[in-house]
């Protein structure tokens, strides 16, 4: 008989369910770290908005404090865009935490805009009169600084790597060249940003500035090439 049976071998289902299948909370649906955009097609565009605007304006504050202690120690001769490099690092998650990691997911879309804007300023820089004149040193400085960097990071990490990247002790041999080869790719990479800051701050013209700017462009895109 149904009604003689104990009350605990009929589970109520809908705690089943709940317990198997959470509802999402709001905190799950109104995430701005998977995207201010994917945030914002899931219906909550005042909490998402909040969540990146109160992120951004984190950043901005950090922003000016960083641009004001550059132009003060700009004027002893201090390079601007190390002290914005430092101000970054101080005030993020691993030191004083007023910027944390999920702020940085929020302010995703800042990375992709500038790094549009980074290769337009670089390549507005490049004019093809000052290339010519100096075509064949800038080849030789790029093949140079693209093959010394590739081979001397395969071969110091096929010998150095097991012992300080604990993850590589355990692979066999092509493995280990499959690693190498990544971490050859990340050496050859440099930072057209950190070029292009000092050259703007600096006011610099010149054949050594067109050698640094262009190789510093064009061995990114020998590092994609790489990739591929």
């Amino acid at each position: 008989i149904p009604h003689a049976v104990p009350q605990r071998y009929y589970p109520d289902i809908r705690d089943t369910v709940d317990e198997v299948l959470p509802l999402p909370t709001t905190e799950d649906t109104c995430n701005s770290e998977d995207g201010a955009a994917v945030c914002w097609q899931s219906g909550c565009f005042a909490e998402c908005s909040y969540q990146v605007g109160s992120a951004f304006l984190l950043l901005s504050a950090i922003c000016m404090g960083a641009d004001t202690f550059g132009r003060l120690l700009a004027s002893i001769g201090f390079p601007a865009i190390t002290t914005f490099i430092l101000f970054g690092i101080l005030c993020g998650p691993f030191f004083l935490g007023l910027m944390q990691k999920s702020d940085n997911l929020k302010l995703e879309w800042i990375n992709q805009m500038a790094l549009g804007f980074i290769g337009l300023t670089a390549g507005g820089k490049l004019h093809v009169s000052d290339l010519k004149l100096n075509l064949v040193g800038l080849l030789w400085v790029l093949f140079g600084t693209v093959t010394f960097a590739y081979l001397f990071s395969i071969v110091s990490t096929m010998l150095l790597g097991p012992f300080f990247m604990a993850f590589m002790a355990p692979l066999d041999f092509n493995s280990r060249v499959a690693v190498a080869l990544l971490m050859a790719c990340l050496a050859v990479a440099r930072s057209p940003s950190s070029a292009i800051a000092i050259i703007e701050e600096l006011h610099a013209k010149g054949p050594f500035t067109t050698v640094v700017l262009t190789v510093t462009v064009f061995v990114d895109v020998v590092v994609v090439l790489f990739w591929l």
